[in-house]
Formats: C-alpha cells, sequence, structure tokens
C-alpha cells in the first residue's frame, strides 16, 4: 500500500509519496541547517535502515520536480549535504515533522499568503 500527503504549495494542491514528505518533514525541522545524506536518511528511518546515502538525492529530485518554484528553498551545498532556506520560502511553509502514524489527509501546507 502505497502512503500518499497532498499538501498546498502557493495555492495548488501537491501529492507527495510517504517518502518524500518525510523528506519534507525532515527538511522543515532543520532549517537553515546543512544536513549530510547519512543525517537525513537517520533522521527519516533511524540508523538501522539498509539503504545508501544516494537515495536522498533521487528522493529530492522527485520533490523539487513536485513543489517547482518553491524548490528553491532546498539548496544543495556541494560535497556536504542540503539545506532548506527559511528565506527563501514562499509564504507560510509548515510540516507536521511528528510522523507517527502516515495519513492521506492534507495535514501539511505550503502556501502564499
Amino acid at each position: 500500500m502505497v502512503d500518499w500527503h497532498d499538501i498546498l504549495v502557493e495555492s495548488r494542491t501537491v501529492r507527495l509519496s510517504g517518502t518524500e514528505y518525510s523528506l519534507l518533514s525532515f527538511l522543515v525541522a532543520h532549517p537553515d541547517r546543512v544536513l549530510t545524506r547519512r543525517e537525513i536518511l537517520d533522521g527519516m528511518h533511524g540508523d538501522r535502515y539498509a539503504i545508501t546515502d544516494r537515495a536522498i538525492d533521487v528522493q529530492l529530485v522527485s520533490l523539487r520536480r513536485k513543489l517547482g518554484a518553491a524548490a528553491k528553498a532546498i539548496e544543495t551545498v556541494r560535497g556536504a549535504g542540503y539545506r532548506l532556506l527559511s528565506d527563501q520560502l514562499p509564504g507560510r511553509f509548515s510540516v507536521d515533522a511528528t510522523l507517527t502514524e502516515p495519513s492521506s489527509d492534507a495535514d501539511s501546507e505550503i502556501a502564499s499568503e
């Protein structure tokens, strides 16, 4: 069963996979901080998750494509990892970063005011 999350990005609904949603939630929970791929993976799945660090790159490509212009808020820091730039966020930007039970509800919001 695939887990989907609908969020609002600049007044349009965007459907994210559970992994994309978890990734965005983790970045939002740590704004303006450079996060290594390993830190992101550990934060999303715990340190015992058997996946390569580069899997984050694949998920970020998909997430950025779906976010459109709002994707400029996610910066690639060459040789280090990724950073969510809070000053580049389009208006109000919040995602529930406590993903205890996945849902398909639109319980998160990324919207312009």
